[in-house]
């Protein structure tokens, strides 16, 4: 199998990296937020 990687295909693979890089940091933030007021909500 022979795989051509021209340079707008290594660009958006590297735009696609960040897309999820981001989307990851943003659900695992809301996630750790909505974590951290549930505690705080039952520690009352």
């Amino acid at each position: 199998m022979v795989v051509v990687r021209s340079r707008t295909d290594r660009i958006l693979t590297a735009v696609t990296v960040v897309c999820v890089a981001g989307l990851a940091v943003v659900a695992g933030t809301i996630s750790f937020a909505h974590m951290h007021e549930l505690a705080i909500i039952w520690s009352l």
